[in-house]
């Protein structure tokens, strides 16, 4: 099935298309932000949630039940004993790139990690998906925080949350990094964000 255009070519934020060879109908969905670093960026200090990246995913955005976004970030870390921490946070106070992040609701996290894995560098991934759910302007959605990897280890992951993000202001995101001892013991190198209808 092709994609349906209004009067100005637009897509319409309702189309649908084919599951593959099935029978099923499935809605659009898409990337609506990436940062790719060219080399790793490590948080300016020690001992604090140093913002990475920043999206502000617009209002209205979550405006019926099933819409949602996937967010993934990814970065290296030095296998030491070092403690380590990346999170998800949507809605922090005022945030600023490379500045300590302040409030909002931490929706994934890879906990402190402070396992050495092998030596060298090792990569860590973090994602959690973030779906409305209930009535238009209900202000209701669903967090579920889907990986913690850091190295060959996995991560405890936090049980699905309900949240009640205003749904008709614009909703940000932040990627954040704490590192203890040593600020090149973690480097953050990507963030990707899709958006289902």
């Amino acid at each position: 099935m092709g994609q349906l255009v209004d009067m100005t070519g637009n897509n319409q934020v309702t189309s649908i298309g084919g599951s593959g060879a099935g029978l099923g109908a499935m809605a659009d969905s898409g990337n609506i932000y990436r940062d790719v670093q060219s080399s790793a960026q490590n948080p300016g200090t020690l001992a604090a949630d140093k913002i990475m990246a920043i999206y502000t995913l617009p209002a209205g955005a979550l405006d019926a039940s099933g819409r949602g976004i996937n967010i993934t970030a990814a970065g290296s870390f030095l296998s030491s004993a070092n403690a380590k921490t990346c999170k998800i946070i949507v809605n922090p106070t005022t945030p600023t790139l490379g500045a300590t992040v302040s409030g909002g609701t931490t929706i994934a996290t890879t906990g402190s990690w402070t396992t050495s894995t092998g030596g060298g560098t090792q990569g860590w991934q973090i994602s959690a998906t973030l779906f409305k759910n209930g009535a238009l302007g209900s202000n209701t959605q669903l967090a579920v925080h889907e990986t913690a990897i850091m190295g060959v280890n996995v991560g405890a992951l936090t049980g699905p949350q309900a949240t009640s993000f205003t749904e008709s202001s614009p909703m940000t995101i932040v990627i954040t990094c704490n590192v203890a001892t040593t600020a090149t013991d973690l480097g953050y190198w990507f963030t990707q964000i899709q958006a289902y209808n």
